[in-house]
């Protein structure tokens, strides 16, 4: 058996040296009384100082390795953050866009309703002074039966669009701002996501045509699909007709 054991020496200057005592016990042949041992004592100091600087080295290294480590997950997590940041300011400005495309598609309707609204109140008021005053014929009241009743139809057209147009936001602003996963017709969507961009198509100096197989159902996410949808819309618009074509040809 050989011992090997690593001691610290001080000196009387105040150094320190660093030795390996070493030990191999001596016997006879066959006995196993011990009569002897062979010692030897190695200065090893540069040796056990060359392992200790390595030891720091290592040390330091996975100390600034942990360092940089975290300063770069604390990088990620800020781009995290402001990647879902601008996501989320994207989509408000898509659903900005929106709106004001579906108030101006609204104003349409509406401004149609109020006007026949208005007149059919007026000819009702005009008919049943006639009638108050017995100064009212047979034709004058087919007349303004005739009337009312195509007043009445242009309010309810009218109201049927702005309820449409409103129903197709409504649809896709909770789709793209909840992020729910639903089932929905492709078809569908895409009808209700061009309704919501009229304003937007009706600038284009191209047009648009789909062609949605009907009956198409899926079960995914209609948020993200509205969103890349309506970015490729608005990025088409804002391309020049050159850059379309050559894209097109690819």
């Amino acid at each position: 058996m050989v011992v090997r054991q690593i001691m610290k020496l001080a000196l009387p200057d105040g150094t320190e040296r660093w030795l390996s005592a070493n030990a191999t016990p001596l016997s006879q042949p066959g006995q196993d009384a011990l009569y002897g041992a062979v010692t030897s004592l190695t200065d090893v100091t540069d040796h056990v100082l060359a392992q200790e600087r390595a030891r720091h080295s290592q040390m330091e290294l996975e100390r600034k390795v942990a360092q940089r480590t975290q300063h770069l997950q604390d990088a990620l997590a800020r781009l995290q953050l402001l990647q879902v940041e601008l996501v989320e300011a994207q989509k408000l400005a898509s659903l900005g866009s929106m709106v004001a495309g579906i108030s101006h598609e609204l104003n349409t309707p509406i401004g149609v309703a109020v006007t026949c609204a208005s007149s059919l109140r007026d000819l009702m008021a005009h008919t049943s002074k006639m009638v108050a005053s017995g100064a009212v014929s047979r034709s004058s009241m087919q007349h303004s039966i005739t009337t009312a009743q195509e007043m009445a139809d242009l309010v309810l057209k009218s109201a049927e669009k702005a309820a449409a147009l409103i129903t197709s936001f409504k649809r896709v602003a909770v789709d793209d701002v909840s992020e729910q996963r639903r089932s929905f017709e492709l078809a569908g969507l895409v009808d209700d996501l061009l309704l919501t961009l009229k304003h937007i198509l009706k600038e284009c100096r191209w047009s648009l045509e789909t062609d949605v197989e009907p009956g198409l159902v899926f079960d995914s996410f209609p948020g993200p699909l509205d969103q890349v949808l309506t970015n490729l819309i608005q990025n088409a618009q804002s391309m020049p007709l050159a850059a379309i074509a050559r894209k097109a040809a690819h």
